[in-house]
């Protein structure tokens, strides 16, 4: 297993609302889905829906202000299925 990094694979800083994070593959990261919140900012109502990680580590938790997280899926031992093998061939820049 690789070693996890402590890089968020998203970050919603403060005042972030009303995202939606699907379909996403987080490798090698530290927490995969970040919420900066706090008493004084209006961070929430983020939906993290369908997403695929190398760990379970998340910030932000289903129910608490206004976040929804449904379909996560932990992969182990780098065995992703079709699905994520697909997003990563795809991300990132690809040429003209």
């Amino acid at each position: 297993m690789r070693p996890e990094r402590g890089h968020y694979g998203i970050c919603h800083d403060e005042g972030s609302r009303n995202y939606t994070d699907v379909n996403n593959v987080f490798r090698d990261t530290g927490d995969w889905d970040h919420e900066n919140s706090n008493a004084t900012n209006n961070t929430g109502a983020l939906t993290v829906t369908d997403n695929r990680t190398s760990n379970g580590s998340i910030s932000l938790s289903d129910g608490v202000r206004g976040n929804r997280v449904t379909g996560t899926v932990v992969v182990t031992d780098d065995n992703w299925p079709r699905g994520a093998k697909r997003v990563m061939k795809n991300a990132g820049v690809h040429p003209r």
